[in-house]
């Protein structure tokens, strides 16, 4: 824990999260979808489940809002409150540093869905506490919010959040009332053909954002349409469903290989940069898969390299690129993602005019799990780990 984390700021609101909550919540959120599915919904569901009670001892008619649960399933972060006609946004992190808060658009700009209030929540699960650390307005978030267009997220530093959560009531109270959702123009419904379209890219299991895939006021229609949300939903589970398994990464030091991953010596020449000589095959080792982007109108092979070895604490991974087939240099423009468990992008390296390689390495944690995309145009490629 840093001291961030642990930092005790009287203005906080602190929060309990029991064990026999926990596991009961698990068990709720651990029925369908991926893991970054089932762990968005087990962080959503434990904060409406800690939250709201507290809330409810200040306005007893707060509520949950209907149909939440199905929106972590499509990717949407936050847990959403009605108290009247305002809404009210928890939005769940377990982040270590308090810098910002990120709210995703869905609840900023989609007038079905765009909360007055949006309040940012800290979960450590490892020592069972929860923290609402700071709250904003739906004004303030779009006159100072940074928006990516790339991400489809608002953030906001903390800096402009209030931090004292209790003076919420009181802006309530004493502030004249805004609704949001008559401060925001109506997003135009798509024609049916486009929303039939757009289902097709759900049913794609290599797709990792499908939600960024589709135009905004397609999406719109699709999660607020209660009828086209089942489809989505329909469509974005089967498609999981079908997803490869995760790789087991320690099966690796017993020198357990399925197939498809092989010596690096045999896909990969000249040798990758970081190579060096084996201590220990069961401290460090290293495989390679061929990799096909190739399209109806050209070829391209590469191969993806895994290498990871174990310390006394944590396991060093490093990821890599290279060319096959005797070629030199990769394809311009080739894209290496990173993805978390919980379906985040935390590194891209993109393949520049000269690029012999694209690689990039991190510390994991035994269990940990992840996802390397690799794609070139249109072509993309998803490969699952678990360490």
């Amino acid at each position: 824990m840093n001291a961030t984390q642990f930092e005790l700021n009287p203005a906080h609101i602190w929060l309990e999260i029991p064990d026999t909550l926990k596991n009961k919540v698990w068990k709720k959120s651990d029925t369908q979808g991926t893991p970054a599915m089932r762990q968005r919904s087990y962080l959503n569901r434990l904060c409406q489940a800690v939250v709201l009670p507290y809330l409810q001892e200040h306005e007893p008619n707060v509520e949950a809002l209907a149909a939440v649960e199905e929106l972590w399933l499509l990717g949407i972060n936050g847990t959403g409150l009605t108290l009247g006609e305002d809404r009210i946004l928890l939005i769940p992190s377990t982040t270590w540093d308090l810098d910002e808060v990120q709210v995703p658009q869905e609840w900023v700009d989609i007038p079905e869905l765009a909360a007055d209030y949006h309040v940012a929540v800290q979960v450590d699960l490892e020592d069972s506490f929860m923290r609402l650390w700071g709250y904003t307005t739906h004004e303030q978030l779009k006159r100072k919010g940074d928006y990516s267009s790339s991400r489809r997220i608002y953030t906001l530093d903390r800096d402009e959040l209030v931090e004292t959560i209790d003076t919420l009531w009181i802006r309530r109270e004493h502030f004249p009332k805004l609704v949001v959702a008559e401060q925001l123009e109506a997003i135009p419904k798509p024609v049916e053909a486009s929303l039939k379209s757009a289902l097709a890219v759900f049913g794609n299991e290599t797709t990792i954002f499908a939600n960024r895939m589709v135009p905004f006021d397609t999406w719109t229609t699709l999660i607020t349409d209660t009828q086209w949300r089942q489809q989505v939903l329909e469509q974005l589970l089967g498609a999981q469903n079908e997803q490869q398994p995760f790789t087991q990464l320690q099966q690796w030091f017993e020198q357990q290989f399925e197939p498809a991953w092989q010596a690096v010596n045999d896909l990969v020449s000249p040798q990758p940069q970081w190579r060096k000589a084996f201590r220990d095959p069961h401290d460090q080792v290293e495989r390679a898969k061929q990799i096909d982007l190739s399209t109806g109108s050209s070829e391209c092979q590469v191969a993806l390299v895994l290498s990871i070895e174990s310390t006394s604490q944590r396991l060093n991974v490093k990821t890599g690129i290279y060319p096959t087939n005797h070629q030199t240099q990769l394809p311009p423009s080739l894209r290496m993602r990173l993805i978390t468990d919980a379906g985040e992008l935390f590194k891209e390296v993109i393949a520049d005019a000269n690029a012999s390689f694209l690689s990039y390495g991190f510390e994991a944690a035994a269990g940990d799990r992840f996802s390397v995309e690799v794609s070139l145009g249109s072509v993309c490629v998803t490969e699952s780990f678990q360490l």
